[in-house]
């Protein structure tokens, strides 16, 4: 069965006539992909406060961390950037 309605006006540019649908679907999958990103961002953001708070915890420095480390009779080894501003501690049994 054939379409009822003349459609020939409806097509995009380049004569695709779901072209213009489907940059519209794009578009709007990528805001909400953004605002995934930055609701997950502000609860990451939150969980941080959170434990500082709660647990009385505080932000060091990396030599902050390395003597910590060596109070708990570890070796200081090196730091791995992860994403800014994180990062994996390395240490070792001394």
């Amino acid at each position: 069965m054939a379409p009822s309605g003349d459609w020939s006006g409806r097509r995009a540019e380049d004569g695709r006539p779901l072209h213009r649908l489907r940059e519209v679907i794009d578009r709007r999958q990528r805001r909400a992909h953004r605002r995934h990103l930055q609701a997950a961002a502000t609860r990451g953001k939150l969980f941080d406060i959170n434990m500082l708070v709660i647990t009385g915890g505080q932000e060091r420095t990396n030599a902050e961390y390395g003597r910590l480390l060596e109070a708990a009779g570890l070796r200081f080894g090196k730091i791995e950037p992860v994403t800014f501003p994180y990062g994996v501690i390395e240490g070792s049994a001394a």
